[in-house]
């Protein structure tokens, strides 16, 4: 069973913090969390030597005086009882959240999505994409609840995943799964003497007996979700899924790191990484294959 048991959770001391914490506290609720790590990477803690020449009383320890502000902002939106800890780092703040989930096994980093808030906003796609955990980006649009949760799948070993958590959150919260499929027709088409329109719609019959079985051994009773099964014409499935996440106002897109040639999940697709950059109200979930991601690290060092 896929699980969540260790969490880090971004924050940045701006207005995004509080809606981040409130759907962590959300999250708390129907996964089995063991820890929640709230983390914050300052640049520096050190103050311009003309600064305290000016002004001798700024004594106080500057990441004390972000913990401190950390706190006030999580015991104002956390009510959970999960235990949690505070965590002020100095540094490069991809590089330093990367190191944390290595050194706390992390399971799943948490981090917000900015469009009209102050501040640097997601940190830089290097993390989402050499993470060896799951990544849960959190628009400042976004509420803590979840009604409809998407699943856009190609039959790949990470879409099981993403079925498979999916699947427990529905069985926690009750809520709606949307299955989404993008299909295309071969180039070579025409050669079967179909036409286009034709052989589309002969891709789209193979398309949905092949999604009914690849959830199959979910358990999930096909008359109890919904599905989608697009054309991609243009070579852009993640735009689609954009789209239709708008359309059916999903409360969260759930998709696996990479395709059907991953050879290691850590490796996230372009589908996934341009749905993480253009998906602006829906909380998007990268799954990834925690244990699968760190045999391959592990593999890499001793090249």
């Amino acid at each position: 069973m896929y699980r969540y048991n260790r969490i880090l959770v971004g924050l940045d001391l701006t207005g995004i913090d509080d809606v981040i914490i409130q759907y962590v506290d959300f999250l708390c609720s129907f996964f089995e969390v063991d820890k929640v790590y709230f983390f914050h990477v300052a640049r520096t803690f050190e103050l311009p030597s003309g600064i305290l020449e000016k002004y001798p009383d700024l004594i106080a320890p500057i990441d004390e005086t972000i913990e401190k502000q950390l706190k006030d902002k999580i015991e104002k939106n956390f009510s959970s009882n999960v235990e949690y800890s505070i965590e002020v780092k100095e540094g490069n703040p991809t590089d330093q959240i990367l190191r944390w989930t290595d050194f706390k096994e992390i399971d799943l980093v948490v981090l917000g999505k900015k469009e009209k808030l102050k501040g640097d906003g997601v940190l830089p796609g290097k993390l989402v994409k050499t993470s060896h955990c799951s990544v849960l980006f959190i628009p400042e649009s976004a509420k803590p609840i979840i009604n409809k949760i998407m699943l856009p799948v190609d039959f790949s070993k990470t879409g099981e995943m993403t079925v498979e958590v999916g699947t427990k959150i529905q069985n926690k919260l009750g809520c709606s799964l949307l299955f989404q499929h993008s299909y295309h027709v071969p180039t070579g088409y025409h050669a079967s003497g179909k036409s286009y329109e034709e052989f589309a719609t002969l891709m789209c019959e193979h398309a949905e007996k092949d999604l009914k079985k690849f959830i199959k051994p979910s358990g999930l009773s096909t008359d109890k979700i919904a599905i989608n099964l697009s054309l991609d014409e243009d070579s852009d499935p993640a735009t689609q899924i954009i789209q239709l996440s708008i359309s059916e106002q999903v409360d969260l897109i759930i998709i696996g790191s990479k395709g059907r040639s991953d050879f290691a999940s850590i490796l996230i697709g372009s589908v996934a990484e341009k749905i993480c950059k253009l998906e602006e109200k829906a909380p998007v979930l990268v799954v990834k294959n925690k244990q699968q991601n760190m045999g391959f690290l592990e593999a890499l060092l001793k090249i």
